[in-house]
């Protein structure tokens, strides 16, 4: 094997090992053995990415203590084949279960829309809606929240069309804004969002448990936050969209509904709330390092985390693998979520995929020795079916050898065609969980 063929293997299980330390199932057994059993009806709401997993777990834990789901919803991103391998084994947990089993009945399952909501969206947050009237007071709730409930569950507030919150979607998700200004917009149109289904279950026993996809792990901002209250003021939501030009640009009755203020972190009625966070990018950088040095590679977490503009970080990230390129090969991890700003039309791709392709143009001009390895925890990059891409120095070669223009495809924003002519797509499949992005480095090897 040469040396580039063994940093491609050890990036891949890099990668492997970052995405296994943060399967839900496995993340939230632990604190959820640690939680006391009721002897109340327990009913569940798991929305998300990672939503298969999460309710794995606790029907698992369920049944351990000799109960079942009273009822609940499900809702995920859809149709997929290994997603539907997932929901059978939730529904039908115990050995010899038979069709009219409550693990089969009690659990409503929906596919939500995503990244851009529609009518599935809709109809998955009409779905939240009738569970929530069906649980009795007295019921214990599990809330599972997981990256992507954004968009799954984003059915339009009063007075809003589910047109204004399509177009809202759209328009921030090509705006450039980061996303904690992305759902600070988005909660002021969406229903679930700004503690708002924490405010529908009062006077339950609530328990929410989080998968964060979002920086800093703010509980505010993961999924629109719908079990906590929202820190952003109306002024502070219109001076973002005025001075990011947007707020001419959205519909006159998102207009009018940014205005209106949303639930806050004080609300007496989300005091008894308190979200544990089960699995985050950290941990996953972690994995991987880990992994790294079992393979006996030095591996270090950079301070500096994947943020701004993508093209912009794959190219610091390639001029960081220049600089370590005369120390022996060592493996440089980043995490995080950068930003793509689309002006016009563009083409295909998504922002580990454009930070990829950056990184391959630096590489290749001042021909620098390594490997880079960015994609999404989720395995999926944007509206494309790759987590992310692998370069090296000559992938910007074998681009331009398949007919591509790759600085063409770059300034376009589409890099899927692009790394797929040189074959340097990384394709996983949807890994079940969602802790934004990795970026991982070996440096050296040619």
């Amino acid at each position: 094997m040469s040396a580039i063929e063994g940093a491609t293997e050890l990036l891949h299980r890099c990668y492997r090992a970052a995405v296994a330390a943060v399967q839900p199932a496995t993340a939230l057994w632990a604190p959820l053995r640690a939680a006391p059993a009721s002897p109340e009806p327990c009913w569940l709401i798991s929305v998300g990415k990672a939503a298969y997993g999460m309710t794995t777990a606790i029907t698992d834990w369920l049944y351990e203590t000799q109960r079942h789901p009273a009822g609940g919803v499900v809702v995920s991103p859809g149709p997929d084949p290994g997603a539907r391998l997932e929901r059978a084994r939730v529904m039908d947990r115990r050995p010899g279960g038979t069709a009219s089993d409550p693990a089969r009945t009690s659990l409503r399952f929906i596919n939500g829309d995503h990244p851009i909501p529609r009518d599935n969206s809709a109809r998955a947050a009409a779905a939240i809606a009738e569970v929530v009237r069906k649980i009795p007071r007295h019921a214990e709730v599990h809330v599972a929240i997981s990256g992507g409930a954004s968009a799954l569950i984003a059915g339009p507030l009063v007075g809003l069309t589910m047109a204004d919150v399509t177009s809202t979607f759209e328009l921030l998700l090509t705006s450039g804004l980061d996303i904690h200004a992305m759902n600070a917009v988005r909660k002021r149109i969406t229903r679930w969002s700004a503690g708002r289904l924490a405010l529908a279950l009062a006077e339950r026993r609530v328990h929410v448990w989080v998968v964060s996809d979002v920086p800093g792990d703010d509980l505010s901002s993961i999924a629109s936050g719908p079990c906590s209250g929202d820190p952003w003021t109306t002024d502070a939501v219109r001076r973002l969209l005025t001075d990011s030009g947007l707020i001419d640009r959205l519909s006159p009755s998102v207009r009018t509904a940014v205005t209106h203020e949303t639930p806050k972190p004080g609300d007496p009625g989300l005091a008894a709330i308190n979200p544990q966070i089960v699995a985050n990018n950290r941990i996953a950088l972690t994995a991987a390092a880990d992994s790294a040095r079992q393979s006996g590679v030095t591996a270090r977490v950079m301070r500096d985390p994947l943020t701004g503009d993508a093209a912009a970080m794959g190219r610091r990230i390639a001029n960081a693998m220049r600089a370590a390129s005369g120390s022996p090969p060592q493996v440089l991890l980043w995490g995080g979520e950068t930003t793509v700003t689309i002006a016009g039309t563009s083409g295909m791709g998504g922002r580990s995929q454009e930070l990829a392709l950056a990184a391959a143009q630096v590489l290749h001009e001042t021909q620098t020795g390594g490997v880079l390895l960015a994609a999404g925890t989720d395995g999926r990059d944007g509206p494309t079916d790759a987590a992310g891409a692998l370069v090296r120095s000559d992938t910007w070669q074998r681009m331009t050898d398949a007919g591509r223009d790759p600085a063409a495809d770059l300034s376009h924003h589409d890099a899927y065609p692009a790394l797929d002519a040189a074959q340097a797509l990384v394709r996983t499949g949807t890994t079940g969980t969602n802790v934004m992005d990795i970026a991982v480095a070996v440096t050296g090897v040619r």
